[in-house]
């Protein structure tokens, strides 16, 4: 649950449920609360394929009669169960158009080393930079054997230990 502050109190605001199905999130819900009374306002529904890996995020927004399907992401993967692409659909009326998509690549241990946003061009195709900002990280790992041998990036660190589970403070 969320809470907002009115002026003179906190308030709820809004609230999520949650639905899973064999452990994956299926449904998620989200509630606003309007004069007292808590008021369906959107909805998200999951599809795994049979590996159990998600494929399919649909969202829709409550119109006050139905629902109105709003957009979608579409999720490709490797053999490993990496996400290799993620695009982003709107929904014009009849059909699910792109309109975002995110490009992701891995090395030998299933890290991602790049990431790449571009946006859907009116005309077709890909093109960085158009209806999303063009976005591109490169992402490096260092493995160290004690800590005198941990290089600082900024002034910043944080060392978890293998297998990752927690950070070490």
């Amino acid at each position: 649950e969320w809470y907002g502050h009115n002026g003179s109190s906190w308030a709820p605001e809004r609230r999520s449920s949650y639905s899973y199905t064999g452990g994956y999130l299926a449904r998620e819900q989200q509630e606003e609360y309007i004069a007292g009374n808590w008021v369906l306002k959107y909805d998200m529904v999951n599809t795994y394929n049979v590996l159990n890996l998600l494929v399919l995020s649909v969202y829709r927004t409550r119109n006050g009669s139905g629902w109105d399907t709003t957009m979608c992401y579409e999720y490709l993967h490797d053999s490993h169960g990496n996400v290799l692409e993620q695009h982003m659909k709107t929904w014009d009326g009849t059909r699910f158009v792109n309109k975002g998509r995110e490009v992701f690549t891995y090395n030998s241990h299933h890290q991602v080393v790049r990431y790449q946003g571009t946006g859907w061009q009116d005309n077709g195709g890909w093109l960085p930079g158009h209806h999303s900002p063009d976005v591109h990280y490169e992402y490096g790992y260092t493995t160290v054997v004690g800590t005198n041998d941990v290089p600082a990036v900024n002034n910043n660190l944080t060392i978890y230990h293998n297998p990752a589970g927690s950070v070490i403070t």
